[in-house]
């Protein structure tokens, strides 16, 4: 929850949008496991993110990707640690009005 947290009181950080175009399929997403997934893992499978954030003071970077299931729009948050390890997965409906941390927080 802390890291949804950040993404709401970004301080500190900087951001820049990706050139994805379409949404990525939620099953793809499952597809990466916190803890062994890297950033070339999640390039080769799911394409550029639609946005960058870094989390300087976590030592974090953020890839944003949207995701329609069930009708609904989300936005898929994969951060990953500075050694390149996929460490944490949350969504947040569109509006990012509501976090779910989906992984278990690896650290």
């Amino acid at each position: 929850m802390r890291i949804a947290a950040a993404l709401l009181v970004c301080a500190g950080c900087a951001s820049h949008g990706g050139t994805a175009r379409h949404e990525v399929p939620a099953a793809d997403i499952a597809r990466l496991e916190p803890g062994a997934a890297t950033t070339r893992d999640t390039s080769a499978l799911l394409g550029e993110p639609f946005e960058v954030t870094r989390f300087e003071r976590q030592k974090r970077t953020a890839w944003g990707y949207r995701v329609r299931e069930e009708g609904q729009s989300w936005r898929y948050w994969l951060e990953f640690s500075d050694d390149g390890v996929l460490r944490d997965v949350i969504r947040s409906d569109e509006n990012e009005m509501h976090f779910e941390t989906l992984s278990p927080g690896l650290h």
